[in-house]
């Protein structure tokens, strides 16, 4: 093979140093440099308009060294998949299967263009990084999409099960990333760690068992390396979830308290952060088992009221929350009167639980009774039962023999406006 190559460039290195000395003399803007890159292009165009493999060979690999590659596939010769399959059938790398996938997209051959970069996708001795795998899949995707052969078609579900694991793994190498500087420590192992991470794509199997099933504090054994992981990586273990499509009300439970103590240990007055990872997650798991709403709000309200310490938390913050999440507030006074009497006995033992949800509620009633008339007339009764059935626990509260001075004055408030409420009745 390496003999039919050299004798291949010795038959056309007249052709090849030619077109080095135009392109060479091409350089410049005088008219010598003009006319040297014209006279350089018609010696191309006449070669390539010739029916000797070989010579179109010559300057295919001319065009490659002078990094002038994309003018193979501007040209219109009948050898440039002969050409680009046998460079790499010689091992001469990722370089040519870049052109070669990118041939076949250019002559509208989809179904091969997707199958080349699948392959590219898949291959699991390069160096191709993680990050240009997944562009790959994505543009694997997009000519399946315009594929005229059915088997190619019924391949983009795969492949975009494939790109959602590459985007997990994604993740957890940049989460890794990111606390490189923050355990020094670590580094020499997380760096490792993030090389291994950044190279093939694993299944969602490993990613599954090495950053889901086991507590991401635990020395994780993964097929690469042994790392003790300092990372928090508990919304990538809720992403790994979903996707797997596994569901364990105990893991989901636990993944979730670990994001709100997380956000509750950012700062003093975590609103804005709680709130932004809120919406955020709610925009991708709405209306599935791996975003229980209830079970947020609830917990939300535990930990806001700092266990005893001053609220951390404004009662005002969950009208926001409401909004951002979608919830009603005739349903989150359901909630609130839910979680009072049946949740945290905090919440009627303690003074200061008391008094932060008895709060919250009339804050959330006071803003629902100021939109009542914009209800619609068939609701507004209903609504106003239930609402006034919901406040009722909080009014007997307020009223206790122990009760402060400013849970009875929200007493008298929360009795005003459950009065309001009366007048809607049917």
């Amino acid at each position: 093979m390496m003999d039919a190559e050299r004798r291949r460039n010795e038959c056309y290195r007249v052709i090849t140093e030619a077109l080095d000395e135009l392109e060479n003399n091409s350089a410049g803007n005088t008219p010598k440099s003009a006319e040297a890159a014209a006279t350089r292009d018609k010696v191309i165009a006449r070669v390539l308009s010739s029916s000797d493999e070989l010579a179109h060979a010559a300057v295919f690999k001319w065009m490659i060294d002078r990094n002038k590659a994309n003018l193979i596939l501007q040209s219109k010769s009948p050898y440039i998949e002969q050409f680009l399959q046998h460079e790499i059938d010689g091992g001469r790398g990722q370089r040519f299967q870049d052109l070669l996938w990118k041939f076949y997209e250019k002559s509208g051959n989809y179904g091969k263009a997707a199958d080349k970069l699948s392959t590219l996708v898949n291959d699991q001795n390069s160096d191709i990084g993680l990050e240009q795998r997944i562009s790959y899949l994505s543009h694997a995707i997009i000519c399946a999409r315009s594929a005229a052969d059915d088997k190619t078609k019924e391949s983009i579900d795969s492949l975009r099960d494939l790109l959602d694991v590459a985007q997990i793994q994604l993740s957890i190498r940049d989460t890794l990333l990111a606390n490189l500087d923050l355990h020094s420590r670590a580094n020499s192992e997380m760096a490792e760690h993030v090389k291994s991470l950044n190279r093939a794509i694993l299944t969602l199997n490993e990613l599954f068992i090495n950053y889901a099933v086991r507590p991401i504090s635990h020395s994780m054994s993964h097929s690469f390396i042994h790392l003790q992981v300092p990372c928090k990586l508990f919304k990538v273990q809720l992403a790994i979830f979903q996707c797997a499509n596994m569901y364990n009300e105990d893991k989901i439970a636990a993944i979730w308290e670990s994001i709100l103590k997380e956000e509750f240990q950012k700062s003093v007055d975590p609103s804005d952060s709680l709130l932004h990872t809120l919406t955020q997650l709610y925009e991708i798991y709405r209306d599935t088992v791996f975003f229980p709403k209830g079970y947020l709000v609830r917990r939300i309200l535990q930990l806001a009221d700092g266990l005893g310490n001053s609220p951390r938390l404004s009662p005002h913050f969950y009208l926001h929350l409401c909004s951002k999440l979608e919830i009603e507030l005739p349903d989150f006074l359901a909630l609130l009167n839910d979680e009072y009497r049946n949740g945290d006995p905090w919440w009627s033992e303690q003074d200061s639980g008391r008094l932060y949800i008895s709060q919250v509620a009339l804050t959330a009633s006071l803003s629902l009774i100021a939109e009542f008339d914009k209800l619609p007339m068939s609701v507004r009764g209903s609504i106003a039962r239930d609402s006034t059935s919901a406040l009722a626990p909080f009014v007997v509260l307020t009223r206790d023999v122990s009760a402060s001075p400013r849970l009875q004055e929200i007493g008298t408030r929360l009795s005003s406006i459950i009065s309001q409420f009366n007048a809607y009745f049917d």
